[in-house]
């Protein structure tokens, strides 16, 4: 086997120097990266055996890739329920407005009456009648706003994809690791990935 500058090589050569200028998100923990890719890349030559040069080629590298380490890491922490494929909030509001003329007691009820006919007759009469009381209190002769505010929550499985489905994803998702990619990023850009 020919001899070959490695980056683990060049790493040890330099006391750890050449990843000065590694930049990573808050949350990355700069030394597993670093041993990540000595790990995956300690076979492979090194596209450039300076190692100042080398130094400065990897902080612009970990520069342009900030954002993408960034959003991975996100997505790595994010928490969330493997087996929901729906999870919607919504927040209504419900604007009911009323003229006071004077100390008053006003109701805003919102009420729904329902109206039924009998056989025999074309007369509407009132059959149901669904309440919904808000109440307010007002001194003197103004409009008053009452705002009524509901939020809405649900969540769970909605029947499109089954449970074991979206399990076996969640599997393979957490086959991944941010570290790795990371490295496997770097071997592409900075090593001649050839095996011997």
């Amino acid at each position: 086997m020919l001899s070959k500058l490695t980056i683990a090589g060049l790493n040890e050569f330099t006391d750890g120097h050449i990843f000065d200028e590694l930049t990573l998100p808050d949350g990355i923990d700069k030394d597993i990266v670093i041993s990540e890719i000595i790990r995956q890349c300690s076979e492979f030559s090194v596209l450039y055996t300076e190692p100042i040069f080398l130094s400065k080629m990897i902080g612009s590298w970990s520069l342009k890739w900030y954002h993408n380490f960034e959003r991975w890491w996100k997505a790595y922490n994010f928490d969330y329920n493997a087996l929901y494929n729906l999870e919607v909030e919504a927040t209504y509001t419900d604007d009911n407005k009323t003229h006071n003329s004077g100390n008053s007691r006003t109701d805003n009820t919102g009420n729904v009456t329902g109206q039924k006919a009998g056989y025999n007759s074309n007369t509407l009469q009132n059959a149901t009648r669904d309440v919904n009381d808000l109440h307010t209190y007002s001194e003197g002769s103004s409009d008053v706003k009452v705002d009524n505010v509901r939020t809405e929550k649900r969540f769970g499985n909605q029947g499109v994809t089954m449970s074991q489905e979206m399990l076996d994803a969640e599997y393979n998702v957490w086959q991944r690791n941010v570290y790795q990619m990371i490295a496997e990023v770097f071997a592409t850009e900075f090593c001649i990935v050839i095996y011997d």
